[in-house]
C-alpha cells in the first residue's frame, strides 16, 4: 500500500473565517475592531460605550463569538462580556469583577481564565456554548492575594498559568491553582505574556524601557531582546504553526516609535524585520488581541504564513524543500516555510468482517477553493475515486483529521492510495 500527495472532497465555507480582533480603547471611540491577515477589510465589529473600557480579547472559533474583559471604573462594576464575530449586540457573561484585565481562552474545555488587577486574583469559569451568561456560583478563584495580574496565558502540555504583573515580574503556577514560582523579573511594566510550550519560551511584551517584545527560555536563561524601538507595545499573541506573533502598541508613550497606536507582526525568532499589518493612528489605542487562524482562502492562508513581500507564496513554489509544494502545505495544515514532510498515516479499516487499506490525513476544512481527493490504484497507472471517507474528526484552526478507506477489501493485488490537491 503507498500513496502519493499529488490534491480533490469540496468542502463547505466557514461563514465568517480567519483574521485578527483586538479592542480599541481611545477617549472617544471604544471598539472591538477585527481585519484579515493581510490588514484588509479593517472594521469595528462593534462599538464599546463611551462608559466602558475593552482590554483582554479571545476568540471561540466554535461558536463563533468573541470574549472580552470590560474593565469599567469601580471596583466591582468590571465584566467579561461577548459579541458574535460578525458583529450584534454585547452580552454580559460576567460581572462584578474587580478591574479584570487580559483573558484566556481553552477550546477543548470552553474554560476561560482571566486575570482581576486590583482584586489580586486569577479566576476560571467555564463558557455556555451559546455566549449567554453564566452563574457566579460556578465562577472558580484559582489564584488570590496576588500583586496586580494583568496578562496572562496557559501551558496545557505542562498543566500550568502563566502570568506577568503590571510591574516587571513573570510567575507560573498549576493551572487548577496552587503556589506560584517566580519565573523573571526585571524591565519596566510587563504586558502581554505568552508560552510557545513546544519551542521552549515564553514571551512578553516590555511596556516601558527598552520598549521590545523579549522572551526567555521556560528553563531560564537571559532575556533575548526579538523586536526593540517600539513605542508602547501591549498585547501579544503567538501564531505558532505560522512562526509568527502578533502586538498591539497604544502608542501611549508618544516617543515615536515603531507603528505606535497599530498593529504590528513579526517572526516568533525575529529573524525578519517586524510587518505593519494595520498602520497606527492617532484615534487608536489597540491594547490586546487575538487570532482567528482558519482560513478560508489559499490567499488569506499565504498572508497569514508568508511575509507580505515574499515572492515563493505560488501553488507550485516548496519554500522548504520539503517535496511539498505550497498547495499541499495549505490543503493539509502543514508548515510551507518548516521542512515537515507529509503528515500522513497508513492504517488497515475493518468493517463488516473485511479489512480495508486507509489513509489518514489532517485536511484543511472550511474553504472556498480547495479540493482534496483520495484515489485507489492497483497498477500505478489507473487511478479510481473508489474509496469511502470513514470519519473526520474537527481539529483546531479550521482543521479536521480525515480516514479514507478503499472500497477494495485487502487482496492479493496491491492497493496504492494518493491524496491529490488543487486551488484553482
Amino acid at each position: 500500500m503507498k500513496t502519493t500527495l499529488l490534491a480533490l472532497i469540496i468542502l463547505p465555507t466557514i461563514a465568517n473565517a480567519g483574521g485578527i480582533f483586538w479592542s480599541d480603547r481611545p477617549a472617544a471611540t471604544k471598539a472591538i475592531r477585527a481585519c484579515n491577515f493581510d490588514g484588509s477589510n479593517l472594521r469595528n465589529v462593534v462599538t464599546i460605550a463611551s462608559t466602558r473600557d475593552p482590554r483582554g480579547v479571545v476568540v471561540d472559533q466554535v461558536g463563533e463569538r468573541i470574549y472580552f474583559c470590560d474593565r469599567a471604573s469601580g471596583a466591582s462594576t468590571g465584566e467579561i462580556d461577548t459579541v458574535a464575530i460578525s458583529g450584534g449586540a454585547v452580552g454580559v457573561v460576567l460581572g462584578g469583577l474587580n478591574r479584570p484585565a487580559d483573558l484566556r481562552f481553552n477550546p477543548a474545555t470552553r474554560d476561560v481564565f482571566w486575570c482581576e488587577e486590583n482584586g489580586g486574583m486569577i479566576r476560571r469559569v467555564v463558557l455556555p456554548a451559546g455566549g449567554g451568561a453564566v452563574l457566579p456560583a460556578n465562577v472558580v478563584t484559582l489564584y488570590s492575594g496576588l500583586m496586580a495580574p494583568y496578562y496572562l496565558d496557559y501551558e496545557l502540555a505542562a498543566g500550568r498559568l502563566w502570568w506577568g504583573t503590571s510591574a516587571s515580574q513573570i510567575f507560573r503556577g498549576p493551572i487548577g491553582g496552587g503556589v506560584p514560582e517566580q519565573r523573571h523579573s526585571g524591565g519596566l511594566n510587563i504586558r502581554g505574556v505568552c508560552v510557545d510550550s513546544a519551542g521552549g519560551y515564553f514571551y512578553w511584551s516590555q511596556r516601558d524601557g527598552n520598549r521590545a517584545i523579549r522572551r526567555e527560555v521556560t528553563l531560564g536563561g537571559s532575556v533575548q531582546d526579538i523586536y526593540t524601538g517600539l513605542d508602547t507595545p501591549h498585547g501579544l499573541v503567538l501564531d505558532v504553526p505560522a512562526g509568527k506573533m502578533y502586538w498591539t502598541d497604544t502608542g501611549t508613550n508618544a516617543v515615536g516609535g515603531f507603528n505606535a497606536r497599530g498593529i504590528s507582526r513579526g517572526d516568533m525568532n525575529g529573524a525578519t524585520p517586524a510587518e505593519i499589518v494595520v498602520a497606527g493612528a492617532a484615534a487608536n489605542q489597540p491594547w490586546d488581541l487575538d487570532l482567528d487562524r482558519r482560513n478560508a482562502t489559499y490567499a488569506e492562508w499565504v498572508a497569514r504564513f508568508f511575509r507580505y513581500d515574499a515572492t515563493n507564496h505560488a501553488r507550485a513554489d516548496d519554500p522548504d524543500f520539503d517535496g511539498l509544494k505550497n498547495v499541499a502545505e495549505y490543503a493539509l495544515g502543514s508548515a510551507p516555510l518548516v521542512p515537515n514532510g507529509a503528515p500522513t498515516e497508513w492504517l488497515r479499516v475493518s468493517e463488516g468482517g473485511a479489512d480495508y487499506p486507509a489513509i489518514r490525513f489532517q485536511r484543511r476544512a472550511g474553504t472556498s477553493d480547495l479540493t482534496v481527493r483520495v484515489q485507489v490504484s492497483s497498477d500505478l497507472a489507473i487511478w479510481s475515486k473508489n474509496t469511502t471517507e470513514v470519519s473526520a474528526i474537527a481539529q483546531e484552526d479550521g482543521l479536521e483529521l480525515v480516514t479514507v478507506r478503499s472500497n477494495t477489501p485487502l487482496g492479493a493485488l496491491p492497493q496504492h492510495l494518493r491524496v491529490r490537491m488543487s486551488v484553482p
